[in-house]
């Protein structure tokens, strides 16, 4: 059967995405511990929230070798806090990272060169794989808790995090921007699906312990046009300790949206300040990375 591709093309959105090619994740289980402040969605007219920094941070890789099948790894990591146009705080670290039985090749093969070393437990491949993995991790943790650390001590002005700040400073000048929608804290999300561009959703508080030391106050915001996109195209959640700062901060975040104009896969709900901070932190990043 021969088909006129154009012609069906032009009778539905005249442009073509990504075909869905994996299930998503199941969304039946509800988050415990979530408890509703309001009732109903809102739009959001409220004037925006003064932000001082907005805070991210990035890591990277690469593998120098191998040791009977261990790693031994060069990690870089780096967090700032950018004003939207500039760094006004960075923190920066290089190690290598290995396994403990590997030590003493790796300090044979490091004479003469001063760069901070981490050995660490296991001598099976896939627990060393797995712990190297988690120090990037947590050593990009430790960067951003300490640069957060360090602004708040230098103002008394709003910082704004990349992603939750469930484990963040316990201050009510940290807030939050989360851009993944992988955890279900509404018992009816229809009221997403159809969330325009502008609105806020319902507020909610989130009790510590729920993926965090930390009780913290949330909503969803809808950033971009989504009534011909998938239900959370432009969505994101934000988070703060004072429950009164959301809207404000829904007013920062739509203010300073993205408008895809620039390269980014995220740019429906990657912030245009988050993304110039990722982007300054690259700038700095050694070229063997």
């Amino acid at each position: 059967m021969s088909i006129d591709l154009r012609d069906l093309l032009g009778r539905f959105e005249g442009r073509v995405e990504a075909g869905i090619t994996t299930a998503p994740p199941e969304r039946d289980d509800v988050a415990e511990g979530v408890e509703m402040i309001d009732d109903d969605s809102a739009p959001v007219t409220c004037k925006p929230l003064d932000v001082h920094a907005w805070v991210d941070g990035i890591q990277n890789s690469v593998c120098l070798g191998w040791d009977l099948s261990l790693p031994t790894c060069l990690h870089w990591v780096a967090a700032g806090g950018c004003d939207g146009a500039r760094l006004l705080y960075v923190k920066e670290h290089m190690e290598i990272v290995g396994a403990e039985s590997s030590r003493t090749a790796i300090e044979r093969k490091l004479a003469g060169i001063d760069v901070e070393a981490s050995y660490l437990p296991g001598s099976e491949p896939y627990v060393v794989m797995r712990n190297v993995a988690q120090r990037l991790t947590e050593k990009r943790d430790e960067m951003e808790q300490a640069l957060l650390t360090e602004i708040l001590a230098e103002t008394d002005e709003y910082v704004v995090c990349d992603g939750s700040i469930a484990n963040r400073v316990n201050s009510s000048r940290v807030l939050g921007v989360i851009k993944t929608t992988a955890t279900r804290y509404l018992q009816d999300e229809s009221v997403l699906w159809k969330l325009p561009k502008g609105h806020r959703s319902a507020r909610f508080t989130v009790a510590a312990g729920r993926g965090g030391r930390y009780e913290r106050h949330s909503c969803y915001v809808r950033l971009q046009p989504a009534e011909r996109r998938g239900w959370d195209f432009g969505l994101v959640r934000l988070e703060a300790f004072d429950a009164d700062l959301l809207e404000p901060l829904a007013a920062r975040v739509l203010e300073v949206a993205q408008d895809g104009s620039r390269r980014d896969d995220r740019w429906d709900r990657h912030v245009t300040p988050v993304r110039n901070c990722e982007e300054l932190l690259r700038s700095r990043r050694p070229g063997l990375f």
